[in-house]
């Protein structure tokens, strides 16, 4: 492996903590303050993009050390899940011919948002609402407990130019 890319991993490693934390914070922020940060949900949702770029990166520095597809899978197969977006998961059921339930997803999807506006309109609390915080809540855990084992020690020992003392 280049310097830089140990450089790289490295960094990814101690960036990978402070990440989590921020990522609890929003997890916490859309289950309690869901109105109150939908103002900023483009910053939420570049985050969230970034979090999992990171968790990526860092995921394939930890295949270039095993590279055996079993083993890694068996390793890692949390971490895998933690960085697949949700959105892709649909995409690949369209290929097992379920596309009529994907279409009907979809359009209830694009819906939500008219929802959210009528019930803001509104002025009270609706049912609709709430399931729509769950929903992103609930998309949001599953990547928080898996990135949890994404921590490690950065020590550096593992590249090739440290040498390790016996």
């Amino acid at each position: 492996m280049h310097v830089w890319l140990h450089k790289v991993e490295k960094f990814a490693d101690i960036i990978i903590g402070p990440l989590l934390i921020l990522l609890l914070f929003v997890i916490v922020g859309e289950l309690f303050l869901g109105e109150q940060l939908e103002h900023y949900s483009i910053y939420v949702d570049l985050f969230d993009i970034s979090l999992i770029l990171v968790f990526a990166i860092d995921l394939g520095f930890k295949f270039n050390r095993v590279r055996k597809i079993p083993k890694f899978l068996k390793m890692y197969w949390l971490q895998i899940i933690a960085i697949i977006p949700f959105f892709l998961v649909f995409r690949f059921t369209g290929l097992f011919g379920l596309h009529e339930l994907i279409d009907k997803g979809q359009s209830i999807l694009h819906e939500i948002p008219e929802v959210q506006k009528i019930v803001k309109e509104a002025g009270r609390a609706s049912r609709t609402a709430k399931l729509i915080s769950m929903l992103k809540f609930a998309s949001r855990v599953p990547r928080f407990l898996g990135a949890v084992p994404f921590f490690e020690k950065p020590t550096g020992g593992h590249h090739w130019t440290k040498k390790r003392k016996k």
